[in-house]
């Protein structure tokens, strides 16, 4: 089988989460550094509009781009910027599967900034908040 050319890729990370904080019934969150899972979009050479999922081997989440978690926001992206390559979503988990940490979630939000643009590359990270300098008020000594 021939490897299909990739012309350009992606890669993000996203760290494990929690919600199950007693009795706030998921009210209540929070980011935990424990695990992380890694996903690459890869735009390859072909020109079907199609996205695949690579999982690695004995991972149990589904394969299918429909299904999986990681995949709507790239289909969306890949559909506002008419992106007409395939895309080749590559899933490594590292979050454990099952124990209320977020899998879902973090393969979700990993493939948001991963995601190609126009030109195939990833977005610039998001600036750090920088402090309001306070206006002097009109009049005020």
């Amino acid at each position: 089988m021939k490897k299909k050319e990739t012309l350009e890729f992606c890669k993000a990370v996203a760290y494990s989460s929690t919600a199950n904080l007693g009795p706030g019934f998921d009210v209540f969150g929070l980011g935990l550094d424990f695990f992380y899972d890694t996903v690459s979009i890869h735009k390859l050479a072909t020109k079907n509009g199609k996205i695949k999922i690579a999982l690695d081997k004995n991972v149990n989440i589904p394969s299918s781009a429909k299904q999986n978690s990681a995949s709507l926001s790239v289909m969306k992206i890949a559909q506002k910027f008419k992106i007409r390559n395939d895309l080749e979503i590559r899933i490594t988990k590292g979050v454990p599967i099952g124990l209320g940490l977020g899998s879902s979630a973090a393969s979700s939000a990993a493939a948001g900034p991963a995601r190609p643009t126009r030109t195939g590359q990833a977005p610039p990270p998001p600036q750090e908040p920088q402090p309001q300098s306070r206006r002097q008020q009109p009049g005020a000594a």
